[in-house]
């Protein structure tokens, strides 16, 4: 991904290795998105980790003029909602997809499995 938001973070699954990203494959629910389908909306209490696998996915919250705030675009190999799992905590961002968009979605009981 190289635009505007790309600051040259490395994604995910460009830092574990083999093993690890199979056995995230081999869990993962692969879910589609529509351009402009809500992933998740701040507040979500969901736990689980998402991986992009192609596409992009904007996050953002309504600004207090009822404007919509982006706050990040990750693309494909770029992860979200650890915080989900390891914090407990709700979505803090809406999740929209920006184009045709694929998730891998790994639930709490997989990755706790992973990391066992």
């Amino acid at each position: 991904m190289s635009d505007l938001w790309d600051l040259g973070s490395p994604a995910l699954l460009d830092l574990l290795p083999e093993n690890t990203l199979i056995a995230l494959r081999e869990r993962a629910n692969h879910i589609v998105y529509k351009d402009g389908q809500l992933i998740h909306e701040r507040g979500d209490l969901k736990p689980g980790l998402s991986i992009v696998h192609s596409g992009k996915v904007r996050f953002g919250n309504p600004g207090s003029d009822g404007s919509y705030v982006t706050t990040a675009l990750f693309g494909e190999g770029h992860c979200f909602g650890e915080f989900t799992l390891f914090a407990n905590l709700p979505r803090t961002h809406d999740a929209v997809a920006v184009g045709e968009t694929v998730i891998n979605q790994i639930d709490a009981a997989s990755i706790d499995r992973l990391l066992i």
